[in-house]
């Protein structure tokens, strides 16, 4: 073969896949492959597609093909996920939300082959346990792994969650748990670990956990990969469980009526897990078999006619050799955020290479309904699924209308921080104005609250029940973005994290929020960033051993000791309007 016709070869295959992206694109389809994890396709396997502001329920289904191709088509613009579900297999990504796609995008889904922790469950005498369910929790990921972009303005979002899989034991005793991602697990069994209320095998003892112990003395099994871990052989210690009990009531001169209310019991000792128990048509909640120890307790309530909600504080309960009753949780409404999202058009669109050009009449330019928004909360922990009620708003965010607009609900009363996923990557967040009325509540003076709007790009404060509206967030065109890998000033190896901060270097730029971006590397140092406004920035990298609670920026004592550290290292870049820095250089000095 010449090398002429290489070349040829090569630019007809670029051609190709370029008319591809743009036909699904024009079509409002989404193209997929499912992958094994050793390369080959995945044929046979039923995948599904609904918009993340719809319920589930609302799927549409397909099947992979031969090569394990799928195809959607006829999809408006929006934001969709794409689960695909195989036994024993684990599906990347699919736990942290980023399973989400827009038209004309391409879909890989890789399928791992998870692991499995096998064991035999038996009573005090020694006698094996039939038909009992046994949980695997796992407590953290096995180490730190890259992410490989980042967005201007964003914030974590579900950190290294936790993942509970259920076995159950067969005429020997014997459990076998499969399909388990990697990580840190302790297994259990107890029916409050399960979801159930009582069973005739353990009554109503309390949790024990492998190989017969309570929650903090556990002993952990670490999964690599797609391993087999036998042995984990559990044996009832029979101490007696606790039960909790309570009632919930709503606040208000005239309380509402919720058609349903979940209670969450979660321990604060020993990284506990957390339990769920649903009340319907009753304000009376109970949990059995819980063990001695610090928990806290909270409540959701919710009805058909109003989707914000309420939900209660947090409550901190010490259960210690007895039964526990008369527990108050109190209701209070759920704030609400809504405004719109305005595109502003610039003069000059980025020339992005081998994209389709805008004028061309395949093309189909971004939406603002393929945006996705979040309210996070500035005090929000590792671990946390934000303030909203729902897993589903939790995980994905909410889109706009077709106007920009958008209602972020069941907030608690706090501060928040509005975090982006654009669909573009010549788009990025310029400014959030907030009306002058909820700049007043945040105790500012009487002069200031006059003004029209005020920047939200540091937080927006809600009250409780509070409906604020009005709030505008500006998108504008002409991003950045900056790729590069941090690389250690010697021939030392750089440590195994890394967290690089992208700082705004000028003065009126200090307290704008959504100039700053952060990131964590793995030990390749590598990092990347998207949709950055135009502008000079400082860059600079720490050392890291946790992933951070929250952006270093949101905190105002924290963001200045950055911009000091920045300064004095001076490390900077001006990233022009459409600019893209590929291949950047940071030398790391410890």
């Amino acid at each position: 073969m010449t090398r002429k016709f290489i070349w040829l070869s090569f630019f007809l295959t670029a051609l190709c896949a370029q008319y591809a992206a743009s036909q699904s694109k024009r079509d409002g389809a989404i193209n997929g492959r499912i992958l094994r994890d050793d390369g080959r396709p995945a044929a046979g396997v039923e995948v599904s597609v609904r918009r993340i502001s719809e319920p589930r329920g609302s799927e549409r289904t397909t099947t992979s093909d031969e090569e394990g191709s799928f195809r959607f088509t006829n999809l408006a613009p929006a934001v969709y996920a794409i689960q695909a579900e195989v036994p024993g297999y684990v599906v990347e990504g699919a736990s942290s939300g980023s399973n989400v796609y827009r038209a004309g995008e391409q879909a890989t889904i890789r399928l791992t082959k998870g692991g499995v922790i096998t064991g035999r469950v038996t009573g005090e005498t020694g006698e094996p346990i039939v038909r009992l369910a046994v949980t695997a929790i796992r407590v953290r990921g096995v180490e730190a792994q890259s992410t490989d972009s980042s967005t201007s303005g964003s914030a974590p979002g579900t950190l290294d969650q936790e993942v509970k899989e259920l076995g159950f034991t067969d005429d020997r005793g014997v459990y076998r748990i499969y399909g388990l991602p990697p990580g840190v697990y302790i297994v259990g069994i107890g029916d409050t670990l399960a979801g159930a209320v009582d069973s005739p095998q353990l009554g109503r003892d309390a949790p024990t956990y492998y190989p017969s112990a309570p929650r903090d003395t556990a002993e952990e099994i670490t999964l690599r990969g797609p391993e087999e871990v036998s042995g984990i052989d559990i044996r009832h210690r029979g101490e007696p469980g606790r039960a909790i009990s309570g009632v919930i009531s709503v606040a208000g001169a005239s309380p509402r009526q919720f058609e349903f209310a979940i209670v969450r019991l979660r321990g604060l000792e020993a990284n506990e897990s957390e339990t769920l128990t649903y009340v319907h048509n009753s304000r009376g909640f109970v949990f059995y078999c819980v063990a001695d120890g610090e928990y806290e307790l909270q409540a959701w309530g919710a009805s058909d006619k109003d989707d914000a909600g309420a939900g209660s504080a947090p409550k901190r309960i010490s259960v210690k050799g007895a039964d526990l009753s008369g527990v108050e949780l109190k209701l209070s409404n759920f704030a609400s955020l809504a405004g719109r999202v305005v595109i502003e058009s610039a003069a000059k669109k980025c020339e992005i290479p081998n994209a389709v050009p805008p004028t061309a009449p395949e093309a189909r330019q971004s939406s603002v309904e393929e945006i996705t928004l979040r309210a996070l909360h500035a005090e929000m922990k590792p671990g946390a699924t934000n303030q909203y009620l729902w897993p589903r708003e939790s995980r994905y965010g909410v889109m706009p209308n077709s106007k920009g607009e958008f209602t972020l609900p069941g907030l608690s009363a706090g501060r928040y921080f509005l975090a982006t996923n654009l669909p573009d990557d010549n788009w990025y967040v310029r400014a959030i104005s907030i009306p002058a009325t909820a700049s007043a509540s945040s105790q500012r003076s009487a002069a200031t609250a006059k003004k029209p709007a005020e920047s939200g790009s540091s937080g927006i404060t809600v009250k409780s029940g509070e409906k604020l509206s009005g709030v505008e967030l500006k998108v504008s065109e002409g991003a950045a973005a900056l790729r590069g890998k941090i690389v250690p000033a010697s021939n030392d190896k750089l440590p195994s994290r890394m967290r690089i901060h992208l700082i705004p270097a000028e003065v009126s730029a200090a307290n704008d929020v959504l100039r700053y971006a952060e990131m964590i590397t793995g030990a390749d140092g590598m990092f990347g960033f998207n949709n950055i406004a135009p502008g000079k920035y400082w860059l600079l990298t720490k050392p890291t051993v946790e992933e951070p609670e929250r952006p270093t920026a949101w905190d105002p004592i924290e963001r200045a000791k950055l911009r000091r550290e920045a300064a004095s290292e001076k490390k900077e870049i001006e990233l022009q309007p459409c600019q893209q820095v590929k291949n950047l250089e940071v030398r790391f000095i410890p």
